[in-house]
């Protein structure tokens, strides 16, 4: 059972990131403080205040630096996605997706903070018992969730995981689907598409910012989804977006040869959090903004 969270500021990792930006104006909004953990070379959210992060600093700096803050709780968001990796990204995704977390999880516990939500990916949750790992992307995901399982045990760390899935929604300079697919609709271009077995889970970015905002404030500790509990093909999703928009997509249908896109994870959806936007909607403003 997850108890009343204190008053005081919410150290927010990966802030200055698509989702972090939305999440650290909605808890500005419900009147928390946020502190940025931040690269010093990155822009500082509005209504944030800096605390210096990476992979290179020292638990105990961090935590005094979140002491400092009067940090209560800490949201780590921060992580590095390759889906098809070389040599030369083992190091960047060990130290990013592994070793920042852990260095978090150790400054939250040095600090005080006993309430500390981790963003997890599908690509860690996958199989017929959601343990099986996609691509050494999904394996690092899925040993910070071991880390902080141990944190979450043997220092008693209110932990709360969010098992995050397809993220889409305005101002998306990622080269995902759906800003993919905006984009050929909108310049008339071609597009090629798979069909099944790809399936993606699409939750808006302001839905997805909702879930932990959530899960600090009200908990429960536990590993939790963020879906849509509607996969779709890629195919499906442009018929979607040529509906609501009322356009034609320039299509070539492709075989599935990028390799295994991670399923939707079947755990429990987290409690007090359900999609506001559905795709039809979040698809409609995208294409109202652009028109305007």
């Amino acid at each position: 059972m997850t108890t009343a969270l204190p008053d005081g500021a919410i150290a927010v990792t990966g802030a200055a990131g698509y989702v972090g930006r939305r999440l650290v104006q909605q808890l500005a909004e419900a009147g928390r403080p946020v502190v940025a953990l931040i690269r010093p070379t990155q822009a500082l959210p509005p209504g944030a205040t800096r605390l210096d992060f990476d992979d290179t600093i020292d638990a105990e700096t961090l935590a005094e630096g979140l002491r400092d803050a009067g940090a209560v709780a800490a949201i780590h968001l921060a992580a590095r996605y390759v889906r098809h990796h070389q040599p030369a990204d083992i190091g960047p995704l060990l130290a990013s997706n592994v070793l920042a977390g852990a260095l978090l999880l150790e400054a939250a516990d040095e600090a005080g903070l006993r309430r500390v939500v981790v963003a997890d990916s599908a690509f860690a949750h996958q199989g017929p018992d959601g343990t099986r790992a996609l691509g050494l992307y999904g394996a690092t995901r899925q040993a910070l969730g071991r880390i902080a399982d141990r944190y979450a045990v043997d220092r008693e760390l209110d932990l709360t995981t969010l098992v995050v899935h397809d993220v889409y929604g305005p101002d998306d300079t990622r080269r995902r689907l759906v800003p993919v697919l905006v984009d050929a609709l909108m310049d008339e271009v071609e597009i090629r598409l798979v069909g099944a077995p790809v399936t993606v889970d699409l939750v808006h970015v302001d839905d997805v910012a909702a879930a932990f905002r959530i899960a600090v404030l009200q908990g429960p500790a536990g590993t939790w989804a963020v879906r849509s509990t509607q996969p779709l093909t890629p195919i499906e999703v442009a018929d979607v977006l040529e509906r609501v928009s009322g356009r034609r997509l320039k299509r070539r249908l492709v075989p599935a040869g990028i390799g295994p896109h991670p399923g939707t994870w079947a755990g429990p959806v987290l409690p007090g959090w359900s999609p506001t936007i559905p795709l039809d909607a979040g698809l409609t403003r995208l294409t109202q903004q652009l028109d305007d």
